[in-house]
């Protein structure tokens, strides 16, 4: 049970920074305009996500 909750945990936290980080560069995006090129934005915010989703996951097996 304790494992569950654990990975439940985690999703939310890499939902929640999925999130934070896709509006933090739409709203640069929007702030800068044509300064940060949009296909950067789209590559980059991914690339994060699966980082933190990756470094979640190894956590949750170390745990158990």
């Amino acid at each position: 049970m304790k494992a569950r909750d654990g990975i439940r945990r985690d999703v939310l936290t890499f939902l929640l920074v999925l999130v934070v980080l896709s509006t933090g560069l739409f709203v640069l995006f929007f702030i800068y305009g044509e300064s940060i090129p949009l296909v950067f934005a789209m590559m980059w915010s991914p690339g994060i996500a699966a980082i933190v989703g990756i470094s979640g996951v190894l956590r949750v097996h170390e745990r158990t």
